[in-house]
Parts: structure tokens; sequence; C-alpha cells
């Protein structure tokens, strides 16, 4: 699949993926975190400012054509393995095109079989490490 990125400035589109999690209905991460985006798209200079799209449809991921409309994906939680092999190739493809990347709260937890999207986020928490209750403020 070939993907092009889409000029920046008035243009810039940032898709955000949610994965498992639905929006107002597993998890309020999710809207507070659709939400923070989009005030932050909307704030600042003119030139600085983007559209937002979220879904939790991953058949995104192999819509060349549509995917290649956002200069970037947020992984918003989606924990565990909610790509398909297809899906995946997807957004390698659109990784190696130029596409951006940003991975928020639960993100280093998805696709833990795939060393690909390791070496995307960089680093995974421990297998051991206890799931501990933080707060944080965005």
């Amino acid at each position: 699949m070939s993907i092009k990125s889409p000029p920046g400035g008035a243009n810039v589109r940032v898709l955000i993926f949610y994965g498992s999690a639905a929006a107002g209905d597993e998890s309020p991460v999710v809207n507070a975190g659709i939400a923070a985006i989009e005030r932050i798209g909307l704030s600042g200079p003119a030139r600085e400012r983007f559209k937002v799209e979220a879904t939790d449809n991953a058949d995104v991921f192999t819509n060349g054509k549509k995917l290649g409309r956002f200069n970037a994906v947020v992984f918003l939680t989606g924990g565990g393995d909610v790509l398909t092999p297809a899906q995946e190739a997807g957004l390698e493809a659109y990784m190696e095109a130029g596409g951006g990347f940003l991975g928020i709260h639960d993100a280093a937890r998805a696709e833990p079989y795939s060393d690909w999207f390791t070496g995307l986020v960089g680093a995974r928490p421990a297998a051991d490490s206890p799931a501990k209750v933080q707060r944080a403020t965005v």
C-alpha cells in the first residue's frame, strides 16, 4: 500500500484510534482523551491548529486513501491485540510514508506480539508490572 501524507498548516488532520475501549461505554479515559486532543487542536495560532477524527474501527488502517488524509495517528488506550496483520501492515506502510504517531495511555500494551509495534512505541511495560491507578492532569 502506498500512502502519501497531506501537507501541514491549515489542512492538518489527526486520527485518534481508541482500539478496544468504546467511547462513552467502556472507558471515561477515552472520552476525556478525545476531548483534550480536540481542545489542543483548536487552541493556539491558526497555523498550529488541527482537525480531529476519532474511531474504534481498525479497518481504517487497511484503507490507504482514508488513512492518507491524516498527518498523524494517535493510539489512545487500545491495549491488547487490536489490529489484524493486514491492519498492522497498513499502519506500518503509513508510518514508512512519513505519517506521525503518538501513543497515549495503554498504547504501549497494544499489539503485544508485534516486534514492529514494539519498535514504534520504543518500550513496553514489564509483563509482571502491577497495574496501579495513577492520577494525571492533562
